[in-house]
């Protein structure tokens, strides 16, 4: 299994499987995370992990620690996609938040619409 974390946050990580143990705490607590409302049957399960109505990034996150609230994102082609221009990976090939360092928001022009 590979799980990096984000160094920019130390409770992100991205892993290409779900973990047993989670690397920060060391508990065995990391579940399927569930966005949204949840219903009290939801709320009593401990099989799930709740993140609330809110995402935390473009991407929401596909596990959470129960323990210590670290996120778990999977690294594939859709979510890499979706991420882009928020993450990007530097030279090492590390996952990082962010634009690149040759891109600024400032030198993102929106392209026109054509009406």
């Amino acid at each position: 299994m590979n799980c990096n974390p984000i160094p920019e946050r130390e409770d992100w990580f991205i892993t290409d499987r779900k973990p047993t143990i989670c690397p920060r705490c060391g508990k065995k607590e990391v579940r399927k995370a569930v966005l949204g409302y949840p219903t009290e049957e939801d709320f009593l399960n401990g099989n799930i992990y709740l993140v609330g109505c809110i995402p935390d990034f473009p991407v929401e996150r596909t596990w959470g620690c129960r323990n210590c609230d670290a996120a778990f994102f999977k690294d594939n082609k859709f979510n890499r996609g979706r991420l882009d221009m928020v993450a990007h990976r530097d030279k090492e090939g590390r996952l990082r938040l962010g634009y690149p360092d040759e891109i600024t928001p400032e030198s993102i022009t929106p392209s026109e619409i054509p009406f």
